[in-house]
């Protein structure tokens, strides 16, 4: 019966169904029916008042708690988060946690402290959230088992300065996304403990990030096991390989040849992913071996999966010098290349990659899914 109505997760009236069905469905409807709570302005009053109710049956199943502070993106309007956040400290097997315009400078010890109790938290989010750097470690070192930080739109105070402080030793998987990344990158490579990081996924990167965080993938050395890189900014603007992965020139201007000198893999000869997001084909500044040339600084022998995800004319890859590196001894254990073009169905792109990489086509590692994998 449990695995019926874990089919059934999503569907809120049936579960409803379930609950007054049958006593023993009791359990497993209500775990799902309140795996996750979200919470806002306009619905926490509400809220309080059932969870207040001495008949209330929530706590005990929500794992997942979202409180979004505020509705708008221009300024934090997030007072009632202080009212209501000590009220939740009943909600003690949250596994993953999710803060959206919330200000920790505005919260009082009794909310903060709130927030420092769900001692099960593996996963926690930012989205607009401001924090000076301490804070920030302060409370993500409250979670002794916290093993995934994902920063969306993340707002850093001015005030970070470089901290001897330790990030949580569990930590292994950090994922960056639109927002100014230069302060936070630089406090990580001087908060050493963050080499335990082994996954690290880079969004919306800006040609200003990128030492900062070639600096840092140097720092992880042979503990990033799996990387991801998606090459296209909120502001519609695409930062292409040859800048992404080219080397400054001395006057402090990025040169626009394909050199691979910034971001550099050589430090990290235990990766065994990487993928690559909306790489750029531009007609008239491209160069034909940039996959080539990305794919070549790889030097870990444990590579299993490369996923290429390509925006632009599929006509315009250097497919022989992809082959050629594929062919090389640390590529030997991959089991998938996972290649997608937008504008193309998998077929067609098969039809494509098959005939220019017939040595990975023989070995049955080509795999063409209808979108690129988010995890």
């Amino acid at each position: 019966m449990d695995m019926i109505i874990d089919h059934l997760h999503s569907d809120h009236l049936a579960l409803m169904a379930c609950t007054i069905a049958c006593r023993g469905w009791l359990p497993s409807s209500r775990s799902r029916l309140f795996h996750s709570l979200t919470l806002h302005q306009n619905t926490s009053q509400s809220f309080l008042r059932l969870l207040k109710s001495p008949f209330t049956t929530i706590p005990p199943y929500v794992r997942s708690l979202r409180i979004f502070g505020s509705k708008h993106w221009q300024g934090l309007r997030s007072g009632w988060v202080d009212g209501t956040l000590p009220h939740l400290t009943c909600f003690v097997g949250v596994r993953s946690l999710w803060l959206s315009a919330v200000c920790w400078d505005d919260l009082g010890a009794e909310s903060r402290n709130a927030l420092i109790s769900f001692q099960q938290v593996t996963q926690l989010s930012f989205f607009k959230t401001p924090f000076t750097f301490d804070s920030l470690v302060d409370l993500l070192c409250s979670y002794p088992l916290l093993e995934y930080i994902r920063f969306k739109e993340f707002w850093p105070r001015k005030s970070w300065d470089s901290t001897t402080k330790s990030l949580p030793a569990s930590l292994r998987h950090l994922d960056l996304g639109s927002f100014s990344k230069e302060v936070l990158m630089d406090s990580l490579v001087s908060c050493h403990s963050a080499c335990a990081v082994d996954t690290v996924y880079l969004s919306s990167i800006t040609v200003h990030e990128i030492p900062p965080i070639a600096a840092f993938l140097r720092n992880l050395g042979h503990n990033l096991h799996h990387l991801r890189i998606d090459l296209f900014t909120t502001w519609g603007v695409k930062i292409g390989i040859p800048i992404l992965f080219a080397s400054p020139s001395l006057n402090g201007v990025v040169s626009s040849e394909p050199s691979y000198g910034i971001i550099d893999l050589v430090h990290n000869d235990q990766l065994r992913s990487i993928r690559l997001c909306d790489l750029i084909h531009d007609t008239e500044t491209r160069s034909p071996d940039q996959i080539a040339g990305i794919l070549s600084r790889i030097v870990s022998d444990h590579m299993e999966l490369v996923e290429l995800a390509i925006c632009g004319p599929i006509d315009l890859i250097d497919w022989w010098s992809i082959g050629e590196v594929f062919a090389k001894p640390q590529f030997a254990t991959l089991s998938s290349i996972r290649i997608t073009v937008s504008g193309l169905t998998p077929q067609d792109v098969a039809g494509v990659v098959r005939k220019a990489l017939p040595d990975c086509d023989a070995r049955g590692i080509l795999d063409f899914p209808t979108s690129f994998h988010s995890s």
